[in-house]
Protein backbone atom coordinates (compact mmCIF):
# COMPACT_ATOMS: atom_id res chain seq x y z
CA UNK A 1 0.00 0.00 0.00
CA UNK A 2 2.99 2.41 0.93
CA UNK A 3 4.70 1.87 -2.58
CA UNK A 4 1.35 2.64 -4.33
CA UNK A 5 0.49 5.67 -2.46
CA UNK A 6 4.11 7.01 -2.79
CA UNK A 7 4.14 6.54 -6.51
CA UNK A 8 0.43 8.15 -6.75
CA UNK A 9 1.37 11.27 -4.83
CA UNK A 10 5.19 11.64 -6.46
CA UNK A 11 3.35 11.23 -10.03
CA UNK A 12 0.92 13.69 -8.89
CA UNK A 13 3.08 16.27 -7.70
CA UNK A 14 5.03 16.22 -11.37
CA UNK A 15 1.89 16.84 -12.99
CA UNK A 16 0.82 19.74 -10.84
CA UNK A 17 4.60 21.27 -12.34
CA UNK A 18 6.95 19.51 -14.03
CA UNK A 19 11.06 19.76 -10.42
CA UNK A 20 14.58 21.73 -9.89
CA UNK A 21 17.47 19.82 -9.31
CA UNK A 22 17.67 20.64 -4.97
CA UNK A 23 20.45 23.40 -4.62
CA UNK A 24 22.17 24.61 -0.95
CA UNK A 25 20.86 28.10 -1.55
CA UNK A 26 18.78 29.66 1.08
CA UNK A 27 15.25 30.12 1.35
CA UNK A 28 12.67 32.59 2.23
CA UNK A 29 8.88 32.54 2.06
CA UNK A 30 7.17 32.96 -1.32
CA UNK A 31 7.01 36.86 -1.85
CA UNK A 32 3.72 36.24 -4.05
CA UNK A 33 1.57 33.08 -3.17
CA UNK A 34 -1.33 33.88 -6.25
CA UNK A 35 1.18 34.81 -8.68
CA UNK A 36 2.73 31.06 -7.98
CA UNK A 37 -0.14 29.01 -7.91
CA UNK A 38 -1.56 31.23 -11.18
CA UNK A 39 1.79 30.27 -12.83
CA UNK A 40 1.64 26.52 -11.62
CA UNK A 41 -2.20 26.37 -13.18
CA UNK A 42 -1.32 27.79 -16.59
CA UNK A 43 1.81 25.18 -16.86
CA UNK A 44 -0.74 22.43 -15.87
CA UNK A 45 -3.43 24.04 -18.31
CA UNK A 46 -0.83 24.00 -21.30
CA UNK A 47 0.92 19.94 -20.39
CA UNK A 48 -1.81 18.26 -22.10
CA UNK A 49 0.58 15.12 -22.47
CA UNK A 50 4.12 13.83 -20.69
CA UNK A 51 6.21 11.79 -20.70
CA UNK A 52 8.98 11.27 -18.94
CA UNK A 53 12.18 9.00 -17.34
CA UNK A 54 12.21 8.70 -13.49
CA UNK A 55 15.34 6.76 -11.24
CA UNK A 56 13.66 6.12 -7.74
CA UNK A 57 16.47 6.02 -4.96
CA UNK A 58 15.44 4.91 -1.14
CA UNK A 59 17.69 5.47 1.34
CA UNK A 60 17.09 2.84 4.39
CA UNK A 61 18.50 3.38 7.93
CA UNK A 62 18.97 -0.80 8.25
CA UNK A 63 20.50 -0.80 5.14
CA UNK A 64 24.21 0.97 4.13
CA UNK A 65 23.88 1.69 0.44
CA UNK A 66 20.65 2.70 -0.93
CA UNK A 67 17.87 0.68 -3.56
CA UNK A 68 17.93 2.05 -7.21
CA UNK A 69 14.91 1.49 -9.50
CA UNK A 70 13.70 2.97 -12.82
CA UNK A 71 10.93 3.47 -14.93
CA UNK A 72 8.75 5.79 -17.26
CA UNK A 73 5.87 8.00 -16.56
CA UNK A 74 2.60 8.86 -19.19
CA UNK A 75 -0.18 11.44 -18.42
CA UNK A 76 -2.45 12.28 -20.46
CA UNK A 77 -4.72 15.66 -18.90
CA UNK A 78 -7.82 13.41 -19.65
CA UNK A 79 -7.23 12.12 -16.15
CA UNK A 80 -5.34 9.61 -17.28
CA UNK A 81 -1.86 8.22 -15.64
CA UNK A 82 0.71 5.65 -16.00
CA UNK A 83 3.67 4.70 -13.44
CA UNK A 84 5.73 1.81 -14.41
CA UNK A 85 8.75 0.39 -12.99
CA UNK A 86 11.03 -1.64 -15.38
CA UNK A 87 14.48 -2.22 -13.35
CA UNK A 88 15.11 -4.07 -11.72
CA UNK A 89 11.39 -5.34 -11.85
CA UNK A 90 8.00 -4.68 -13.58
CA UNK A 91 5.37 -3.28 -12.03
CA UNK A 92 2.93 -0.80 -13.12
CA UNK A 93 -0.19 1.62 -11.74
CA UNK A 94 -2.39 2.85 -14.29
CA UNK A 95 -4.45 6.00 -13.32
CA UNK A 96 -8.00 6.46 -15.58
CA UNK A 97 -10.38 8.90 -13.87
CA UNK A 98 -11.61 6.94 -10.82
CA UNK A 99 -10.38 3.80 -11.30
CA UNK A 100 -7.07 2.78 -10.29
CA UNK A 101 -5.26 -0.51 -12.14
CA UNK A 102 -1.92 -2.21 -10.43
CA UNK A 103 -0.58 -4.29 -13.12
CA UNK A 104 2.22 -7.01 -10.68
CA UNK A 105 3.59 -9.48 -12.80
CA UNK A 106 0.62 -10.27 -15.48
CA UNK A 107 -1.58 -10.10 -12.98
CA UNK A 108 -4.35 -7.06 -12.93
CA UNK A 109 -6.22 -5.30 -9.82
CA UNK A 110 -8.48 -2.91 -10.42
CA UNK A 111 -9.85 -0.86 -7.59
CA UNK A 112 -12.81 1.85 -7.54
CA UNK A 113 -11.64 4.99 -5.95
CA UNK A 114 -14.91 6.33 -4.42
CA UNK A 115 -15.05 3.34 -2.59
CA UNK A 116 -12.10 3.81 -0.25
CA UNK A 117 -11.74 6.41 1.74
CA UNK A 118 -7.82 6.56 1.38
CA UNK A 119 -7.91 6.50 -1.96
CA UNK A 120 -10.86 9.27 -2.35
CA UNK A 121 -7.83 11.22 -0.82
CA UNK A 122 -5.68 10.05 -3.19
CA UNK A 123 -8.29 10.83 -6.39
CA UNK A 124 -8.91 14.25 -4.43
CA UNK A 125 -5.08 14.93 -5.13
CA UNK A 126 -5.08 13.75 -8.34
CA UNK A 127 -7.59 16.10 -9.58
CA UNK A 128 -5.72 19.34 -8.05
CA UNK A 129 -2.41 18.34 -9.14
CA UNK A 130 -3.61 17.92 -12.45
CA UNK A 131 -4.99 21.66 -12.31
CA UNK A 132 -2.27 22.68 -10.64
CA UNK A 133 -3.48 23.78 -7.40
CA UNK A 134 -0.68 22.69 -4.99
CA UNK A 135 -2.55 24.47 -2.03
CA UNK A 136 -5.93 22.90 -2.75
CA UNK A 137 -4.67 19.63 -1.64
CA UNK A 138 -6.77 19.39 1.52
CA UNK A 139 -4.55 16.56 3.24
CA UNK A 140 -1.32 18.46 3.63
CA UNK A 141 0.08 21.19 5.33
CA UNK A 142 1.47 23.06 2.30
CA UNK A 143 4.64 25.82 2.23
CA UNK A 144 6.37 27.27 -0.60
CA UNK A 145 9.29 29.40 -0.50
CA UNK A 146 11.75 30.69 -3.24
CA UNK A 147 15.36 30.88 -3.89
CA UNK A 148 17.18 32.14 -6.90
CA UNK A 149 16.75 29.75 -8.82
CA UNK A 150 14.06 27.56 -7.86
CA UNK A 151 10.97 27.54 -5.17
CA UNK A 152 10.84 24.61 -2.99
CA UNK A 153 7.05 23.75 -1.55
CA UNK A 154 7.18 21.25 1.64
CA UNK A 155 4.32 19.24 2.02
CA UNK A 156 3.34 18.37 5.93
CA UNK A 157 0.33 15.48 5.87
CA UNK A 158 -2.90 16.08 7.67
CA UNK A 159 -4.71 12.78 6.85
CA UNK A 160 -3.63 10.42 10.14
CA UNK A 161 -3.33 7.13 7.76
CA UNK A 162 -0.78 9.31 5.79
CA UNK A 163 0.93 10.93 9.20
CA UNK A 164 1.51 7.24 10.23
CA UNK A 165 4.68 6.68 8.40
CA UNK A 166 5.12 10.41 5.94
CA UNK A 167 6.87 13.18 7.99
CA UNK A 168 7.10 15.78 5.09
CA UNK A 169 7.73 15.35 1.15
CA UNK A 170 9.58 18.21 -0.65
CA UNK A 171 9.22 19.50 -4.04
CA UNK A 172 11.53 21.74 -5.82
CA UNK A 173 10.07 23.66 -8.98
CA UNK A 174 12.09 25.58 -11.14
CA UNK A 175 11.58 29.60 -11.13
CA UNK A 176 11.62 29.83 -14.78
CA UNK A 177 9.64 26.76 -16.48
CA UNK A 178 7.37 25.90 -13.53
CA UNK A 179 8.42 22.20 -14.13
CA UNK A 180 8.76 19.57 -11.66
CA UNK A 181 12.51 17.35 -11.43
CA UNK A 182 12.62 15.92 -8.16
CA UNK A 183 10.04 14.94 -5.20
CA UNK A 184 11.96 13.77 -1.90
CA UNK A 185 9.33 11.91 0.33
CA UNK A 186 10.47 11.74 4.27
CA UNK A 187 9.52 9.14 6.39
CA UNK A 188 8.99 8.93 10.03
CA UNK A 189 11.46 6.12 10.74
CA UNK A 190 14.15 8.73 8.67
CA UNK A 191 13.94 6.83 5.77
CA UNK A 192 14.06 8.60 2.59
CA UNK A 193 12.90 8.46 -1.08
CA UNK A 194 14.08 10.99 -4.01
CA UNK A 195 12.66 10.22 -7.39
CA UNK A 196 14.38 12.71 -10.22
CA UNK A 197 12.61 12.52 -13.34
CA UNK A 198 14.48 12.95 -16.65
CA UNK A 199 13.88 13.03 -20.75
CA UNK A 200 10.75 14.42 -20.11
CA UNK A 201 8.96 15.33 -23.27
CA UNK A 202 5.96 17.43 -23.24
CA UNK A 203 2.73 17.79 -25.66
CA UNK A 204 4.27 15.12 -27.81
CA UNK A 205 2.44 12.36 -29.25
CA UNK A 206 2.18 9.05 -26.39
CA UNK A 207 2.71 5.56 -27.47
CA UNK A 208 -0.14 4.14 -28.73
CA UNK A 209 -2.21 1.71 -25.99
CA UNK A 210 -0.10 2.77 -23.00
CA UNK A 211 -3.17 3.43 -21.50
CA UNK A 212 -4.89 0.15 -21.83
CA UNK A 213 -4.98 -2.47 -19.64
CA UNK A 214 -3.00 -5.47 -20.24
Amino acid sequence: MKKIIYAIISLSLICTANIFAQSSENYRPVQNPESFQEQLEQTAAQTKTLEATFTQTQSLSFLETSMESKGNFFYDSEEKLRWEYTDPFEYAILFKGETLHILDAGDVNKIELGGNEMFQSISSIMKASIHGDIFGMEDFDVEVFEGSENYKASLKPLNEQYKQYLDHMEVFIDVETYQVQKVILFELSGDNTQIEFTSRKINELLPEGIFEVK
